[in-house]
């Protein structure tokens, strides 16, 4: 099958915001191939050639085909899917199964999301803080702290400041503004290094400088690899 170089995108963003407003619909366009008809954008008229249509209808049922088994085997997955992960909920250490016969390495194990205190972060890390945990402030774009300004080093609070400041110069309430802008520090923190640090037993984290917030289980499965 020849390869179609693809036609260089002509769309303006006129058209496109105007399509995303309105339900697109298409005309019908018959062709030679019996029970085949082709969709084409209302009012457009299609230039095509009769073996490119083949080729479009071939691909098209073996997609249409592939996708059919895939959605029934997504369906019939997700019983197994939801009784392999209640196991390993309830057999804690177990993380999988390996199978000769099939070839199969199947894992399943627990994912985790984490959220920080910063006080009591910074107050467990010590001088080891700068090195596991990034600040960024947080307005309508992330800003790194620590930038020099005739001020002292960039601070939320020299930053709100400045926010304010310049909106008042252009006529706007300063108590308005107080409730308006929130900037807060969004932290970054290199849970693997933290992890090194932990297990090393050259920190410890007080109690609340950590907690998991969530804890979802996910399955992977690799090919069996022989030694």
């Amino acid at each position: 099958m020849a390869k179609l170089e693809l036609a260089p995108v002509q769309a303006s963003i006129e058209d496109v915001l105007k399509k995303r407003r309105e339900k697109e619909t298409y005309d019908v366009m018959p062709t030679d191939i019996e029970g085949v008809a082709l969709q084409v954008e209302a009012g457009k008229r299609l230039d095509i050639l009769q073996k490119t249509i083949g080729e479009f209808a071939i691909l098209g049922a073996d997609y249409a085909a592939r996708k059919a088994r895939l959605d029934k085997l997504v369906k019939q997955q997700k019983e197994p899917n939801e009784e392999i992960k209640k196991i390993a909920q309830t057999h804690e250490g177990l993380r999988g199964i390996q199978s000769e016969p099939g070839k199969f390495k199947l894992n399943v194990f627990p994912r985790h999301e984490t959220s920080y205190d910063p006080e009591l972060l910074k107050e467990s890390l010590g001088g080891a803080y700068s090195s596991v945990v990034h600040e960024d402030f947080e307005v309508s774009v992330l800003i790194a702290p620590g930038y020099q300004t005739n001020e002292g080093p960039l601070s939320s609070e020299l930053l709100r400041a400045a926010l304010i400041k310049g909106l008042v110069d252009l006529g706007l309430s300063e108590a308005e503004l107080s409730m308006m802008i929130d900037t807060q520090v969004v932290l970054r923190v290199d849970e693997e290094k933290l992890a090194d640090l932990l297990a090393d037993d050259r920190v410890s984290l007080l109690e609340g400088a950590g907690e998991v917030t969530k804890e979802t289980w996910a399955i992977t499965v690799d090919p069996l690899k022989k030694s």
